[in-house]
């Protein structure tokens, strides 16, 4: 797996100001995750776009990158039959209307997931506001294998049972 560089981000930065600089702190210890965990296949959901592995299968609902499988994530069963070894979703499962049942297809899908959600905001958007360690338990299910805090992002890593 080849990850996305500082260079490559800062290239994306500079034409999209989604990707403000600060963004690149949390992409990395990401990255440092993904590199321990060393999965053999990868799908991102909302990468926009860039995806942090490179060449890895995106699911969005736009085809802003090469292998986009466009699927709108709030419409289940998702159309994908393939396992990944790693299933990577980074600021999106708050913007589901089911965060639950989003769940269990990553889990259906993936052997192990990393997931991210806004920590502890107050923003004007409601969807963001408050998400906490135990915001994240109630929508997987279960406890992760490991979290932490990194700019104002909860990151969650997941290995389901094979």
């Amino acid at each position: 797996m080849i990850m996305i560089t500082k260079k490559d981000f800062d290239e994306v930065a500079d034409k999209d100001m989604y990707y403000v600089a600060k963004r690149w702190d949390y992409y990395k210890y990401v990255i440092e995750m993904i590199e321990r965990i060393q999965p053999d296949s990868v799908i991102e959901l909302g990468a926009y776009k860039l995806p942090l592995v490179k060449d890895c299968d995106v699911m969005d609902i736009h085809p802003y990158v090469e292998n986009t499988i466009i699927q709108d994530a709030n419409d289940m069963p998702w159309n994908i039959d393939k396992e990944y070894d790693l299933f990577i979703g980074l600021q999106c499962m708050e913007h589901f209307k089911d965060p639950r049942a989003v769940f269990q297809e990553i889990k259906r899908i993936s052997k192990s997931a990393i997931i991210s959600i806004p920590y502890m905001w107050k923003t004007s958007s409601e969807s963001h506001n408050g998400l906490n360690e135990s915001t994240l338990r109630e929508w997987s299910g279960v406890e992760p294998a490991s979290q932490d805090i990194v700019r104002r992002r909860l990151i969650a890593y997941y290995k389901f049972e094979e």
